[in-house]
């Protein structure tokens, strides 16, 4: 039994680091979108140049690709859990 709250409680505090690292990267990708368009702007108005405006959309991209992994992360770490705890409630039911 010990075993399985030391379990959930590593995965729970895995679960909120990779929360905080979502929240960032969900945060860092607005806010280089916004950037991004105000490159654009510049770029249009003739303030910024076209190698400006590329870099601007690969820190985009480069933000936006980030995401996916981190919730793939977040459902497998859940799912494991899960998996974890009803285990062990199997395990303990067949014991009685």
């Amino acid at each position: 039994m010990t075993t399985l709250v030391s379990d959930v409680a590593t995965a729970y505090l895995g679960l909120r680091e990779l929360d905080y690292t979502l929240e960032i990267s969900t945060r860092t990708l607005q806010t280089r979108e916004e950037s991004l368009a105000l490159t654009k702007s510049r770029e249009a108005g003739g303030v910024s140049t076209q190698l400006d405006l590329r870099q601007a959309e690969q820190l985009v991209y480069t933000a936006a690709e980030t995401i996916p992994a981190i919730q793939q992360q977040i459902e497998q770490t859940e799912s494991a859990t899960r998996s974890r705890s009803i285990g062990t409630t199997e395990m303990g039911n067949q014991a009685e």
